[in-house]
């Protein structure tokens, strides 16, 4: 008996050190992958601090200390991609990091989206006042779309009568810009709400930010007759920090939506950017301090409508609640931790699990147009004004695609100035290998603005299809489609399972399919 009671101890002892063994295992078990190749990040000085991004966006430290009165913001690289932040060691953030997207103050260009985030819209053009009527019509110029999956609808114009009015007012009426969406839908605004109604914008990506995405721009507002409509917002930019040892955070983290333009009088306002994305893992993380991925707001009230000249009509600008359709939305948290000692909340609110794989960018497939009449393209073109030719004619693009199976089809969309329905024109096969190939497609250009887009669409099958599923509603992906990118946000791929549902996703996601 005296040795059955001895026994009770060691054996509760020996229990207890196999679970702290157990325990220590699983901690060990996370490994950020950080190659140690940038050394340590140390930031003692108060200010702020620029890193430049490396073309994949990917740093590799050994430790990270940003110190209280310290922000480290990010230059965006060409392909914009997201920042991927690896230690081997601690991170330990006293200071700040900011990714998020531009405010626009009282510009027609639209804000810049953060690292991985997406532009706002331009602003419409201003009708000068001898071109206000056409055809005894008031004349307006919409705005252009926020960029990105969940980018905010251009301002347009709504027209007197039984079209989204409820007022019975008998002039036009100018609406805003839409706010961008991520991480929920934003709501449509019926007529009922506003005086114009104003279409619902989808979210897009999933709580587990695989892939990692940032936030999408907000449109740009319509023009008027006295001064061009104002910019949307860019997106919140989209971050992942991970250590393989403990996060502690004390001070904030911001990948905010961009604020929208005060409108001009006589124009409508742009859409703010929605909130961006951060992720964070490792194997504790503490500290309370903020984490923030909200949507911008708007910065005006709406410009009046005023006839610009003798004999003009007057209009009217849409109303914009508080809560109205120029507010953008928030987006994603991701927190992963085998121990979890951070008390405090985030905005929005984090989705939490225990730390899974670290994917790192690489062999990204693309579509980019090199040149246009052999002049080059810029590296980041925004479809407004980046090449001008003498005369209007026959010009050749040259289309050069990475990572994208040979042979493979490529179609241009032209759109022309004036015209509602862009012109599809289907080159040649690609020539090359699938790590470069390229094509040309002559194209008829015509007087004014033109914007062009390539796209291309292959098929894939096999393991391929199958390991894109996740990516797709754990449906069997059929083909992929490129689309070669205006603004300067990321370089997305549309999945296309077999039963022709589609899921907008990061190309990056589809490296070494």
């Amino acid at each position: 008996m005296k040795n059955m009671k001895s026994n009770k101890p060691m054996t509760k002892l020996a229990l207890a050190s196999i679970m702290a063994a157990l325990s220590a295992n699983s901690m060990a078990a996370f490994n950020s992958g950080s190659t140690g190749a940038n050394g340590a990040l140390l930031i003692t000085t108060s200010g702020t601090t620029t890193i430049d991004l490396p073309p994949d966006g990917v740093l590799n430290y050994t430790t990270v200390t940003i110190n209280a009165g310290a922000s480290v913001i990010f230059k965006r690289n060409a392909a914009n991609t997201p920042v991927t932040l690896l230690a081997s060691g601690d991170v330990t953030i006293a200071g700040s990091i900011t990714i998020s997207g531009s405010n626009v103050d009282t510009s027609q260009q639209g804000g810049k989206g953060g690292p991985g985030g997406f532009d706002g819209g331009r602003g419409g053009s201003f009708i000068d006042a001898s071109q206000w009527k056409a055809n005894g019509e008031p004349t307006f110029n919409a705005g252009s779309p926020g960029f990105g999956p969940g980018g905010g609808a251009g301002g347009g114009v709504v027209l007197p009568g039984p079209s989204g009015m409820t007022s019975s007012s008998t002039v036009p009426f100018l609406r805003h810009g839409t706010g961008g969406a991520y991480g929920g839908r934003l709501a449509a605004f019926p007529a009922s709400s506003v005086k114009c109604a104003h279409p619902e914008v989808p979210g897009y990506g999933n709580v587990n930010l695989m892939p990692l995405m940032g936030g999408s721009g907000g449109g740009g507002g319509a023009g008027g007759n006295r001064a061009p409509g104002g910019g949307g917002g860019g997106g919140g930019g989209a971050i992942l920090i991970a250590s393989s040892g403990v996060i502690n955070l004390t001070g904030g983290i911001y990948a905010n939506g961009g604020n929208a333009s005060t409108s001009f009088s006589g124009a409508s306002e742009g859409g703010a950017g929605s909130g961006g994305a951060v992720r964070l893992v490792a194997n504790i993380i503490r500290g309370n301090g903020a984490i923030t991925a909200t949507g911008g707001s708007h910065n005006g009230t709406g410009g009046s409508g005023n006839a610009a000249a003798a004999g003009d009509s007057p209009f009217g600008i849409c109303q914009s609640p508080d809560t109205g359709w120029t507010y953008a939305g928030p987006g994603r948290i991701r927190l992963e931790a085998a121990i979890m000692e951070r008390t405090a909340g985030t905005n929005p609110t984090f989705t939490y699990d225990l730390p899974s794989a670290i994917v790192v960018p690489g062999g990204t497939p693309g579509i980019t147009i090199a040149s246009i009449g052999g002049k080059p393209v810029p590296d980041n073109p925004t479809g407004y004004g980046d090449l001008s030719f003498d005369e209007p004619g026959n010009q050749s693009v040259v289309i050069n695609t990475t990572g994208v199976p040979v042979g493979s089809i490529v179609t241009l969309s032209v759109a022309q100035a004036g015209l509602a329905t862009a012109t599809k024109i289907v080159g040649a096969p690609t020539t090359g290998t699938k790590a470069s190939a390229t094509t040309s497609i002559d194209v008829a250009l015509t007087g004014g603005s033109n914007t062009i887009q390539a796209a291309i669409t292959f098929t894939v099958g096999g393991q391929a299809a199958a390991a894109l599923a996740p990516l797709a509603g754990n449906e069997n992906v059929a083909q992929v489609r490129l689309e070669s990118v205006l603004g300067a946000g990321q370089q997305l791929a549309t999945l296309i399972t077999v039963s022709g549902k589609e899921y907008k996703v990061p190309a990056a996601s589809l490296a070494g399919i």
